[in-house]
């Protein structure tokens, strides 16, 4: 069901329209077709190439407080996946601009209703690799419907059940292309000693040295 209001419209199931009316129109002037966002991570993008200088993907959260980071932090204890706060919709788009592969968490609130939908409206163009996921209060859990439209991955209003929410983000992060590399930068990861395992090693080489120094000072 489309509903009108002096040239406000916004898309209804059956069953929703009513509570819906008592809520603020959502100016939606932009064209539903503009969502051209995948709903589900795709394995093929890990065969696209970043853009030069395009960070690794990362998983970033935007919200003002820090509960639903805290909460996919705890789901992510030993995952080894850093969470990156940001605390608005526009230092969240300027994060994924230094890595347009992201996966993003954005908590919904009335006041940023409009500018999120016209944010993801631009992300299949702009960022064609990121995905958006959108957690919110219980008292916004009626604009599930709009924000999956919209090309959100996820939705979710509780904190305590964030499991689905971490494990598509694993996915995604796990599925995205990694950043193209300059000439110097692939010889040296293809040499022995450029490998992670390599440097961890060194690290600890460095660590046990210290410490051997420490001792012969005492």
């Amino acid at each position: 069901m489309r509903l009108w209001n002096n040239g406000l419209m916004f898309v209804a199931r059956a069953g929703q329209a009513r509570r819906l009316h008592a809520r603020p129109l959502v100016n939606l002037s932009i064209a539903m077709d503009d969502f051209a966002v995948p709903t589900e991570p795709d394995a093929s993008c890990r065969w696209v190439l970043l853009p030069q200088r395009a960070q690794a993907a990362r998983l970033i959260v935007c919200e003002r407080r820090g509960r639903w980071a805290v909460g996919l932090r705890r789901e992510l204890a030993g995952a080894g996946v850093r969470v990156y706060e940001t605390r608005s919709l526009a230092e969240c788009w300027e994060v994924l601009a230094e890595a347009p592969a992201g996966f993003t968490v954005v908590e919904l609130s009335n006041a940023t209703v409009e500018d999120l939908l016209r944010r993801m409206a631009r992300l299949g163009r702009d960022f064609p690799l990121a995905r958006v996921a959108v957690v919110a209060g219980r008292s916004l859990a009626d604009y599930e419907w709009l924000m999956r439209e919209a090309g959100a991955v996820h939705f979710t209003c509780s904190p305590r059940q964030l499991g689905p929410l971490a494990r598509l983000a694993c996915r995604h992060l796990h599925q995205a292309p990694a950043p193209q590399q300059t000439l110097t930068q692939r010889i040296w990861t293809s040499l022995p000693w450029g490998s992670d395992e390599c440097r961890m090693q060194n690290a600890e080489c460095r660590m046990l040295n210290a410490e051997c120094r420490m001792q012969n000072a005492e």
